[in-house]
């Protein structure tokens, strides 16, 4: 364990076990794989994020680089998955997956790791303060906040980099909006959600 407490060398090996068990899942849930979505979903629920949210209840404070690192990994997961465009938005996938976003889910982790801890008869566990997430003074209230900040700077920046990368040398004036709300953006999500209720 860090000195610190700052979880570093954790979601370093957290991210270095994730990267090993996503390539020995890539060939299932790669864009090309002929797996239907709602399997390729799945694979990802049972396991790979079980490896991004371990002991994710005690972790949770750490710096907010490291939660974006750990946010990324979902991001990009959630992209081939869903065999997205460079203009979807993470959100927007994860609504068509009908997936929590993470800080949610390890709020949810949370809540019910530290409500069983009553009916543990221990008594070094006993003088755990108890959480509540409503509280405006607990680290947990303010999780949401931090991760959804860290996931929204993402998405700008990756927005910004593949929205210059397409355009290339068209002057900045004469560029056409990033297509995240046209006709083709919903039907794209149509098709996500429609392979979501009826997969193959």
């Amino acid at each position: 364990m860090d000195k610190q407490l700052n979880f570093r060398a954790h979601i370093s090996q957290v991210k270095e076990k994730y990267n090993k068990a996503f390539r020995a899942q890539y060939s299932l849930i790669c864009r090309n794989s002929s797996l239907n979505l709602n399997n390729k979903v799945l694979i990802y629920l049972a396991y790979l994020r079980p490896i991004l949210t371990y002991a994710s209840p005690i972790w949770a404070f750490t710096a907010r680089s490291n939660l974006g690192s750990i946010q990324v990994l979902e991001n990009n997961t959630l992209r081939m998955i869903a065999n997205a465009r460079w203009y979807h938005r993470n959100i927007d996938i994860r609504n068509a997956l009908n997936l929590p976003s993470l800080p949610h889910f390890i709020q949810k982790l949370a809540k019910n790791f530290y409500g069983k801890l009553p009916d543990i008869n221990n008594p070094e566990l006993a003088k755990i303060p108890v959480y509540d997430h409503n509280d405006k003074q607990n680290p947990f209230s303010s999780l949401t906040v931090v991760m959804e900040d860290v996931e929204e700077a993402a998405e700008r920046a990756r927005l910004s980099a593949n929205n210059d990368s397409a355009m290339g040398d068209i002057e900045p004036h004469t560029r056409p909006a990033v297509p995240g709300r046209t006709c083709e953006h919903r039907i794209e999500k149509v098709r996500l959600e429609s392979e979501m209720s009826n997969p193959v």
